[in-house]
Protein backbone atom coordinates (compact mmCIF):
# COMPACT_ATOMS: atom_id res chain seq x y z
CA UNK A 1 0.00 0.00 0.00
CA UNK A 2 1.48 3.51 -0.94
CA UNK A 3 0.42 6.41 0.51
CA UNK A 4 1.11 9.88 -0.71
CA UNK A 5 2.74 12.33 2.20
CA UNK A 6 0.52 15.25 2.86
CA UNK A 7 2.33 18.60 2.97
CA UNK A 8 2.06 21.20 5.49
CA UNK A 9 1.45 24.66 3.98
CA UNK A 10 3.57 27.85 4.91
CA UNK A 11 0.10 28.99 7.31
CA UNK A 12 0.25 25.51 8.86
CA UNK A 13 4.20 25.45 9.35
CA UNK A 14 3.66 29.28 10.83
CA UNK A 15 1.40 27.77 12.99
CA UNK A 16 3.17 24.88 14.17
CA UNK A 17 6.27 26.43 15.69
CA UNK A 18 4.23 28.85 17.44
CA UNK A 19 2.45 26.00 18.89
CA UNK A 20 5.97 24.25 19.70
CA UNK A 21 7.71 27.89 20.82
CA UNK A 22 4.71 27.77 23.20
CA UNK A 23 5.52 24.38 24.99
CA UNK A 24 2.77 22.41 23.68
CA UNK A 25 3.28 18.38 22.88
CA UNK A 26 3.99 16.95 19.15
CA UNK A 27 0.64 14.93 19.89
CA UNK A 28 -1.70 18.41 20.79
CA UNK A 29 0.00 20.20 17.31
CA UNK A 30 -1.03 17.50 15.27
CA UNK A 31 -4.28 17.61 16.57
CA UNK A 32 -4.73 21.23 16.83
CA UNK A 33 -3.52 21.03 12.60
CA UNK A 34 -6.00 17.87 12.17
CA UNK A 35 -3.48 15.41 11.10
CA UNK A 36 -4.41 11.86 11.49
CA UNK A 37 -1.15 11.31 13.70
CA UNK A 38 2.03 13.06 15.21
CA UNK A 39 4.89 12.16 12.76
CA UNK A 40 4.21 14.85 9.92
CA UNK A 41 4.94 17.27 12.83
CA UNK A 42 7.89 15.00 14.47
CA UNK A 43 9.48 15.19 11.60
CA UNK A 44 9.31 19.11 10.27
CA UNK A 45 10.41 19.19 14.12
CA UNK A 46 12.96 16.94 14.35
CA UNK A 47 14.08 18.17 10.78
CA UNK A 48 15.53 21.53 12.43
CA UNK A 49 16.41 20.86 15.78
CA UNK A 50 13.14 22.17 17.15
CA UNK A 51 14.48 25.46 16.55
CA UNK A 52 12.14 27.29 13.98
CA UNK A 53 13.71 28.40 10.52
CA UNK A 54 14.59 31.94 9.45
CA UNK A 55 12.41 33.22 6.45
CA UNK A 56 14.32 32.73 3.26
CA UNK A 57 15.15 36.15 2.05
CA UNK A 58 16.53 37.19 -1.82
CA UNK A 59 20.23 37.93 -1.73
CA UNK A 60 20.97 41.59 -2.52
CA UNK A 61 22.75 40.56 -5.32
CA UNK A 62 20.36 38.50 -6.96
CA UNK A 63 18.68 40.44 -10.17
CA UNK A 64 14.88 40.97 -9.60
CA UNK A 65 12.07 39.87 -12.13
CA UNK A 66 12.25 42.64 -14.15
CA UNK A 67 15.72 42.72 -14.67
CA UNK A 68 16.03 39.26 -15.58
CA UNK A 69 12.84 39.96 -17.50
CA UNK A 70 14.84 42.78 -19.35
CA UNK A 71 17.82 40.50 -19.69
CA UNK A 72 15.89 37.74 -21.57
CA UNK A 73 13.77 40.01 -24.06
CA UNK A 74 17.32 41.19 -25.28
CA UNK A 75 18.99 38.19 -25.09
CA UNK A 76 16.00 37.03 -27.81
CA UNK A 77 16.65 40.24 -29.93
CA UNK A 78 20.01 39.36 -30.01
CA UNK A 79 19.47 35.88 -31.40
CA UNK A 80 18.23 37.27 -34.10
CA UNK A 81 21.00 39.34 -34.81
CA UNK A 82 25.01 40.17 -32.95
CA UNK A 83 23.86 42.98 -31.33
CA UNK A 84 23.93 41.90 -27.70
CA UNK A 85 25.94 44.18 -26.22
CA UNK A 86 24.35 47.03 -27.41
CA UNK A 87 21.17 45.87 -26.11
CA UNK A 88 22.61 45.50 -22.51
CA UNK A 89 25.13 48.73 -22.67
CA UNK A 90 24.24 50.83 -19.60
CA UNK A 91 22.45 47.96 -17.42
CA UNK A 92 23.19 47.67 -13.70
CA UNK A 93 26.67 45.30 -13.28
CA UNK A 94 27.31 43.61 -10.46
Amino acid sequence: MVTSRIWFTATQKAELWERWKSGLSVAAISRALDRRNKTGVLRIVTLHGGIAPVPRRRALAALRLEEREEISVALRRASRSDRLPMALDGRRRL
